[in-house]
């Protein structure tokens, strides 16, 4: 079982796959173990793949590959979100204790942000970090993906983020540390009062479309990203030297 790798799914170092399909009320229809391919195993498919039925201690040769992604994100379509940051004039990110940073774009040609009202004594380390920001919504994929009501979301670990765009769109998100490397978000969009329709661009369209894709959902998105929409003050700028 180990050297085909059709090994119990459930082994802790096992590297076997199970695949089962289950039908509306949740009862399983059928399952198998799929386990590595073999690549001498000659005829027109000239590949096979190792299998088992999970209640059976007879395995087989299958014909044909049988790949099984061990990722969600290898199942479906990972990006789910895209609002370039071209687009971003205005971004705030508050913290769980209240605290917020805004940013506004200030040159829509080098796509900078800057720290609104932010104290003359106070200087960015790294202005790059301000100004991505903005590249929060940005091709957006998932790492992982849960229906909304599986992921619990604290009032005193939530970071709220809004983006709003030059043409009136608003996105609102949610996010957390989930410890693990697992950041998860969750995600809102509107338009403004104000905002008009173009022939290129619809801000109430736009947000009606995102909401529909998004509204049953949360997501793991990647470390970077998650970095890009939680910045806080007194990560972006340079701390005073400690006096002898």
């Amino acid at each position: 079982y180990k050297r085909i790798q059709v090994e119990d799914p459930k082994d802790k170092d096992g590297l076997s796959r199970l695949v089962e399909l289950k039908d509306k009320a949740g009862k399983s229809v059928a399952a198998l173990v799929v386990g590595r391919l073999n690549q001498d195993f000659g005829g027109i498919e000239g590949v096979g793949t190792y299998i088992r039925k999970p209640e059976d201690e007879q395995s087989w040769l299958a014909s044909g590959r049988l790949v099984v992604p061990d990722k969600v994100k290898n199942w479906v379509k990972p990006g789910f979100l895209n609002v370039t940051a071209k687009r971003v004039e205005h971004a705030v990110v508050t913290q769980p204790d209240g605290e917020a940073m805004e940013v506004k774009k200030v040159d829509p040609k080098s796509g900078n942000y800057q720290i609104v009202n932010l104290s003359p004594t106070a200087k960015v380390k790294y202005p790059n970090d301000v100004t991505n920001i903005g590249d929060g919504l940005e091709g957006l994929e998932l790492e992982d993906v849960r229906a909304s009501d599986k992921i619990k979301f604290l009032v005193d670990k939530t970071i709220k983020t809004t983006y709003r765009t030059t043409d009136g769109l608003i996105v609102n998100v949610e996010l957390f540390d989930g410890g693990g490397d697992k950041f998860w978000a969750r995600f809102k969009a509107s338009s403004m009062p104000d905002a008009k329709a173009t022939a290129e661009m619809d801000p109430a369209k736009e947000a009606e479309k995102i909401n529909a894709a998004v509204k049953d959902w949360v997501y793991q998105v990647p470390a970077f990203k998650y970095r890009y929409m939680t910045r806080k003050l007194d990560d972006v700028i340079e701390k005073p030297e400690a006096k002898n």
